[in-house]
């Protein structure tokens, strides 16, 4: 093994382990956020026009060699109550997965949660509302070492590096647990009869869970950071068939930002009282702040997402791909290709992949159905 490949290797094993400790300290993210409603906001849970809602969405991460370093997938199912007997109010109640899983589940974490919101209508015909969300969970975090490489393990010898044990292993605990806590306000309103406007505000981890991975009696631990999420947007029937979704959301966690923004169109190919069928299409950007030597932050271009989607009745369908744009290191075979704006052309590029589905059911049709906005972009 020569000096350069030995670099190689290292330069890519740091790269990873930066990636793995930035996912430590921060929560997960779906470029199709409204497409996983009670990840985003416990405000949402049973928003909708109907008595219940399954869905699901995945993302996939960073795969320079075919394999990706994230895998992120989460179910969910919502119920829309008491429609008709709350005097044009509704209550939510849902229960949600997700798992993520990097650098080949060396690090899986799994995050089931219960939510619960009750959901106002004002006016005469309830063309506001305004909804206010709890959420409860139980956070499992493993390490499987199995899967890790740490510098102490490492030896030099006649044939370069090889890998053994490691003592850091010896000072790390294979699972943490904590409850959690969220809670979320969302308002929307129909000020003309063909526009629809509505924002949201989320505040996630109220308790600062512990998290410690050390086995040291005297180490600290690590508090989860608040994370903080304002969303927002409107809907614009511009025609009867053209309908246009701008949106945005911001979070902030740590000292972790980022913005989505852009905007999606959506064509109806039918227009029926039961449920149009509609294609959707759009472009989005999302947005960092990168740090210089004078700690001052400037935005710039992390990623562009273009978006497509489908809406048949109750059915809806999305996907989106991540294109990176911002100065981060690329793979080529495997191997660290570079850093800068030029290198992420070069190889493969870290791509991100969605999809997502969900589904509104009706078992009954009562005598007030109160209709419930869902943001679809």
């Amino acid at each position: 093994m020569n000096y350069n490949s030995i670099l190689q290797r290292l330069s890519t094993l740091f790269a990873v382990m930066c990636i793995s400790l930035a996912a430590f300290a921060q929560d997960i993210h779906f470029s199709q956020y409204y497409a996983s409603p009670l990840t985003l906001n416990p405000a949402l849970v049973g928003k909708f026009n109907g008595e219940w809602r399954v869905g699901g969405i995945y993302r996939s991460q960073w795969a320079p060699a075919g394999k990706p370093l994230f895998m992120t997938p989460e179910v969910f199912a919502d119920f829309s109550l008491f429609k008709g007997k709350l005097k044009g109010d509704a209550l939510g109640v849902g229960i949600s997965l997700y798992t993520d899983r990097q650098n080949k589940a060396s690090f899986v974490w799994y995050y089931p949660s219960l939510s619960l919101a009750y959901h106002k209508g004002l006016g005469k015909k309830k063309s506001t509302q305004i909804s206010l969300g709890f959420q409860a969970a139980y956070c499992m975090k493993n390490l499987n070492f199995n899967n890790m490489q740490f510098a102490d393990g490492f030896t030099l010898g006649s044939d370069g590096y090889t890998y053994g044990s490691s003592s850091e292993v010896n000072n790390l605990k294979t699972s943490v647990n904590y409850f959690d806590m969220s809670t979320g306000l969302f308002a929307n309103s129909k000020v003309h009869e063909k526009v629809t406007i509505y924002g949201g505000f989320t505040w996630f981890h109220l308790g600062h869970p512990l998290e410690q991975f050390s086995k040291s009696t005297t180490a600290q631990g690590t508090d989860i950071a608040w994370r903080f999420v304002v969303h927002g947007g409107a809907e614009i029937a511009v025609t009867n068939k053209v309908v246009l979704i701008p949106g945005l959301l911001y979070q902030y966690q740590g000292k972790a930002q980022e913005i989505n923004f852009g905007l999606t169109a959506g064509y109806h190919i039918q227009v029926k009282p039961e449920g149009n069928t509609t294609v959707f299409a759009g472009v989005w950007d999302r947005l960092n702040p990168e740090y210089s030597s004078a700690n001052s932050a400037a935005w710039g271009e992390e990623s562009i997402i273009p978006k497509i989607g489908f809406e048949a009745r109750r059915i809806r369908f999305g996907a989106a791909l991540d294109i990176p744009l911002s100065s981060v290191g690329s793979f080529k075979n495997g191997q660290l290709a570079g850093t800068g704006l030029a290198a992420s052309y070069k190889g493969n590029r870290p791509l991100a992949f969605e999809i997502s589905l969900s589904y509104i059911g009706r078992t009954s049709h009562p005598k007030e159905d109160i209709y419930l906005f869902n943001p679809r972009f």
